[in-house]
């Protein structure tokens, strides 16, 4: 039994569910992608998985040991599509890697210079004046900004959904995303 009075094989049984949706998924992008991405995205979707059963088994279910997870999953699919060379726009794996890339860094808080700020050598950040972007440079230093504070931020989130998706499947991922704005929200009010 946890702190809140949720039965922990209930909990786990809950995460199960969420991750084979989840699965599901991963699988539907590699079919699309299958190619020098598909064992990547697949390991990706797998360390995903297992962290967050081993999450709710020990009972230590941590959104930051998630997203901490799901950067480390977003940077071995971004070093496997600049290997790859196909990470770039016009490539025809360019605009999935992209939505992929944007959906889950933005869910996941990946790390983001919209406001400037240090980077690493090595390690992706989101960026982009028209859309999200992946960019992981070669060698540490700084992203400047030209003017801070000109107004306001536009987010975009794109929901697709596999056809034979159920409502009460729609209806709990619109909560999921509605949950995570919110968030969002109150960590940039703090």
């Amino acid at each position: 039994m946890t702190n809140d009075g949720i039965d922990l094989d209930t909990l786990v049984v809950r995460v199960r569910a969420d991750t084979s949706g989840f699965m599901s998924g991963i699988n539907d992008i590699k079919r699309e992608v299958d190619g020098p991405l598909a064992s990547g995205i697949e390991r990706a979707g797998g360390s995903i998985e297992r962290a967050l059963t081993r999450a709710a088994l020990s009972g230590k279910f941590g959104f930051e040991d998630l997203r901490r997870v799901a950067v480390t999953a977003l940077s071995d699919i971004a070093a496997s599509a600049l290997r790859a060379n196909i990470g770039g726009g016009a490539s025809a794996g360019g605009g999935l890697i992209s939505s992929l890339v944007g959906a889950v860094g933005h869910l996941f808080g990946a790390p983001g210079r919209a406001t400037g700020g240090p980077v690493s050598g090595g390690r992706p950040y989101m960026v982009g004046e028209r859309g999200p972007e992946l960019f992981v440079p070669a060698g540490a230093g700084r992203i400047e900004t030209q003017g801070r504070g000109r107004g306001g931020v536009n987010v975009t989130i794109n929901v697709a959904s596999p056809r034979d998706a159920s409502p009460a499947v729609m209806t709990q991922t619109a909560n999921q995303v509605a949950r995570a704005v919110r968030q969002a929200l109150a960590r940039a009010d703090a």
